[in-house]
């Protein structure tokens, strides 16, 4: 059972820094938001930025942006998954 639910966090943990990921790519490569998958990734990560959003402010360089934020969030998600496996393993 333990074994199902920590592939489970890992699953999801991986899926939701890929998301991340490709967010902060997409802004710093300037990706059009108009684009379907740029749009459809955007409003994703908007959901997953939620709890972290405005602690820090996103840079920009040059014309592009560093998402500090995205950034902020893939920390955030990581602590929460390296605790839950913590919780998982200690039960």
């Amino acid at each position: 059972m333990k074994n199902s639910i920590n592939h489970l966090i890992n699953q999801a943990s991986g899926g939701v820094e890929i998301l991340l990921l490709a967010r902060i790519a997409f802004r710093a490569l300037q990706a059009n938001p108009a684009a379907f998958v740029v749009d459809m990734i955007y409003k994703i990560t908007d959901i997953l930025i939620w709890p972290v959003n405005y602690i820090f402010p996103n840079i920009p360089v040059g014309g592009s942006v560093f998402d500090v934020v995205a950034v902020s969030a893939m920390i955030f998600y990581g602590v929460i998954y390296f605790l839950a496996h913590r919780l998982i393993n200690s039960i």
